[in-house]
């Protein structure tokens, strides 16, 4: 039996489907309060269990008859003021897991991380697996989280834990809505006049849950793979997906004033209403940065390649069409 963390979540969901698809059982884990759209006409074909990561108790409940773990389960925030909650959703969650795994003798732990783990260096534009982690102020604190949460992973490997990480770059979809990384699509959508400098790497759904398959049938253990099927200028990015919809694309690039400028309004916003600050200083200095993840190692590994990001965009462009556009008006 399979545990799936994060299975209600975009990449969880994709994970599920393909290990169903395959004929393999599934059990996920969910909170109380998950919602199950993502997955609302296959729950039902899923063993669930209700705990969080945070539970002791319930999760060492939940590992009862499971060989291997999915951990796909993780915060994503970049407001002011969430470090406490990245660390405790991420790091800590994953440290627990991998103590209960290690407990349990898992056969096989597969860790979804983020090529936000890696970090960000100015002076080197093309990073991969072997690129080291160190304090930049171009790191974001979920970046650190996904980083010290690896770090448990290893750690939980040296200790006899059998792993792989998975570093997966911006994932294409479009049934996330706009909070999630399918916001790209709703922004298109939405026909909004600015596009910022730099680029976005990008993966889809789809190459991801294949890889974690991949991982799962050869019992891979003891690397990290960076999922990565290329990267685009946002202008570029935005021109595609708009054309993909029949929308208009956005013309105006976003000048680096008007970064910090919406830094400064957003700061103000956040003092008169008591809210997290959601435009920061950290999202103006990584704003702009133009680096590109390589993918050398899992394609010459797994002998396998990652879907054309125009094919890609053209799908998750009808998924988000098809899932959210009669939902929302534009605003």
């Amino acid at each position: 039996m399979i545990l799936v963390t994060g299975a209600t979540g975009l990449v969880g969901s994709y994970i599920c489907r393909k290990f169903l698809q395959e004929g393999v059982p599934i059990k996920a884990l969910k909170r109380a309060e998950s919602s199950l759209t993502l997955l609302e006409d296959i729950s039902d074909q899923i063993t669930w269990s209700e705990a969080d990561l945070s539970d002791i108790d319930g999760i060492r409940k939940s590992l009862e008859g499971v060989t291997h773990v999915i951990h796909c389960a993780a915060k994503v925030l970049f407001h002011s003021g969430a470090e406490e909650a990245l660390h405790q959703g991420n790091v800590e969650a994953t440290k627990t897991l991998v103590n209960l795994c290690l407990e349990k003798q898992i056969h096989q732990f597969i860790h979804i991380s983020s090529v936000a783990a890696i970090g960000r260096n100015k002076k080197i534009n093309t990073m991969n697996e072997d690129s080291r982690w160190f304090e930049s102020r171009l790191n974001t604190q979920y970046g650190k989280s996904k980083y010290l949460a690896e770090m448990e992973v290893w750690r939980g490997m040296a200790e006899g834990l059998p792993a792989v990480i998975f570093n997966p770059s911006v994932v294409i979809t479009g049934k996330g809505g706009p909070v999630s990384s399918s916001g790209i699509f709703h922004y298109a959508a939405r026909e909004r006049l600015f596009y910022p400098s730099g680029n976005m790497n990008l993966v889809d759904a789809r190459d991801v849950a294949d890889a974690v398959w991949w991982a799962y049938q050869n019992k891979i253990e003891g690397q990290r793979y960076i999922l990565n099927a290329g990267a685009l200028p946002f202008k570029e990015l935005f021109q595609k997906i708009a054309g993909c919809m029949g929308k208009k694309p956005p013309k105006v690039l976003i000048k680096p004033w008007m970064v910090w400028l919406a830094v400064w309004g957003s700061w103000i916003s956040s003092v008169l209403t008591g809210k997290p600050q959601q435009v920061t200083k950290e999202i103006a200095r990584v704003s702009g940065a133009e680096i590109f993840f390589s993918n050398d190692k899992f394609i010459a590994g797994s002998g396998s390649k990652f879907r054309p990001i125009e094919a890609s965009l053209e799908w998750a462009s009808e998924e988000y069409l098809a899932t959210f556009e009669k939902n929302y008006k534009k605003n």
